[in-house]
């Protein structure tokens, strides 16, 4: 077929472009030519030559019919805006292919085109309305003033439309983030989650680190009475040996550490040409702050997207740190630090299981503690367990799960099960420096044996443990007893006599009540 060639009323001439090898680095617009002229190419290129709009080239890709323009659009996903010929294989090829790169490629940014030399056969109203496209155009009336505005006009939607896009992307982004980071529960599973969700979703590839302050402004007692300073809680592997450590302790081995402390001071992200930092404060007062060197995407990302991002790992962290603070409640001692019985009990199961062994197990009570505390008063009974527990751990070492069950009682679950009471009492009544005093406080031990076998049961061995401890204390103080079976028929015949004692009781204060 033969359509009437695109005539340029105020065709300028070629102008040389100085700029061709700057332009050749720069990112260009790619434009598609659907059309079965070859003239229609030839005479667009050359119309369009060296131009370049919002700062960006051109570079045209054609093809020469509705089938071939298909499959260029599908080769060519980063193609901004096509010139469709209507009229080609057959009359309506270019608006069947306009329906296919809509509803079956389901590409809806690409900005369409159309050109047609037989305006009449199909009307600009209905063409418009019933298909999406954004502009309908006859090709005699294209000189090149007005097919620039055209292309200029179009690729501004397909820009705006990509920023809309990538806004979309970027925040379906930070949910799927902030889902994944919710589910860490630990404060370092979370805070190296964030380094690897933060590099996924503002494309880097940086040397990261993450640190948080260890106390918040404001939270329960015991958490705004640990230590300060801002420590090294996820890291990457440039800067993984500095793990765990105190930031502001490290002035003269990170360059770093005066822009982090700065970003702490002014609670304001910090972005500099080869490194950025994101300040992160939680509800309940923990500070953090994210390094992020060769990171100019963040400095050019959607701020409010990276605001979004922030928010969340703030609340993120500010979960992780009370989801670890309640964890450590549920199963440590707050003031010595080791287990309580929860977590004597959940540990426990563990530790036998990797020992694969039967093991013993040893509840050491402090003889006459409470006289102490009457007359010396709590805070040196505190100073007293906590040099007790040190002397404990001294006495076991790594190869035993140690607890303190209440008060001045402790636990000691450890493999060696040929261990005997009375040398455990021995070996852990020794003299302690408390306060400048050298005092020695005796201990009763009780002793039971946990069995290795399918149904590890640590709370009943340790109240085996109770009744043989019990025992000692009632023989010798200073001593220790080793469970034995009859410890628990005696403890039942107890009960059972102290519950028919108290149902006497009851039964005859009812009768007296009768008369």
């Amino acid at each position: 077929m033969s359509d009437d060639l695109i005539t340029f009323l105020d065709e300028e001439d070629e102008k040389n472009n100085h700029f061709d090898e700057i332009k050749n680095q720069i990112e260009p617009w790619i434009i598609g030519i659907i059309d079965d002229e070859p003239q229609v190419h030839d005479v667009t290129r050359l119309a369009l030559k060296g131009t370049t709009i919002y700062d960006r080239p051109i570079k045209f890709v054609s093809a020469y019919s509705a089938k071939e323009g298909e499959e260029l659009i599908q080769s060519t996903p980063d193609m901004a805006l096509v010139l469709l010929d209507v009229v080609m294989e057959t009359d309506d090829a270019g608006l069947q292919l306009v329906d296919r790169i809509r509803n079956e490629l389901g590409n809806q940014s690409l900005q369409i085109i159309l050109r047609t030399g037989q305006a009449g056969y199909a009307p600009e109203e209905e063409v418009i309305i019933r298909y999406e496209i954004n502009s309908y155009k006859t090709k005699n009336e294209l000189t090149r003033s007005k097919l620039f505005t055209t292309i200029a006009t179009g690729l501004r939607s397909y820009q705006q439309l990509q920023v809309i896009e990538k806004s979309r992307n970027g925040l379906r982004a930070v949910i799927d983030s902030s889902a994944t980071l919710m589910r860490e529960r630990s404060v370092f599973e979370f805070s190296q989650g964030v380094l690897n969700q933060i590099d996924a979703l503002f494309d880097l590839s940086a040397d990261s680190l993450f640190c948080v302050s260890q106390r918040p402004a404001k939270g329960p007692f015991s958490i705004v009475n640990e230590k300060e300073g801002y420590f090294i809680v996820a890291a990457n592997d440039k800067y993984q040996k500095y793990f765990g450590q105190n930031i502001e302790h490290l002035h003269g081995e990170l360059p770093i550490v005066e822009q982090v402390m700065e970003c702490l001071k002014n609670k304001t992200n910090q972005f500099h040409d080869d490194f950025s930092i994101l300040y992160l404060s939680t509800p309940s007062g923990w500070e953090g702050v994210i390094t992020a060197e060769n990171s100019s995407n963040l400095q050019l990302a959607d701020q409010e997207i990276l605001q979004i991002f922030c928010m969340n790992v703030a609340l993120g962290l500010e979960n992780a740190k009370f989801f670890t603070y309640l964890n450590k409640a549920a199963f440590n001692d707050e003031l010595t630090g080791l287990y309580n019985r929860a977590g004597l009990i959940d540990e426990g199961q563990r530790f036998v299981r990797k020992q694969n062994a039967d093991c013993s197990i040893f509840i050491l009570d402090i003889d006459y503690f409470h006289h102490v505390v009457t007359s010396m008063g709590y805070e040196f009974g505190s100073e007293i367990l906590l040099k007790m527990a040190s002397l404990i751990t001294q006495v076991f070492g790594d190869d035993a799960v140690l607890s303190r069950l209440h008060s001045d009682v402790f636990a000691v679950l450890a493999k060696d099960k040929n261990i005997e009471a009375n040398e455990v009492a021995l070996r852990c009544s020794r003299p302690l420096m408390v306060e400048q005093q050298s005092i020695r406080m005796g201990m009763t031990v009780g002793q039971s044996i946990v069995k290795f076998d399918q149904n590890i049961d640590i709370a009943k061995s340790l109240k085996q443990a109770e009744l043989a401890l019990n025992v000692a204390k009632e023989s010798k103080r200073g001593a220790g007893e080793t469970f034995n079976e009859s410890y628990e028929v005696e403890s039942r015949n107890s009960m059972a006599l102290l519950s028919d004692l108290r149902l006497g009781l009851d039964n005859n204060g009812s009768l007296n009540k009768s008369n």
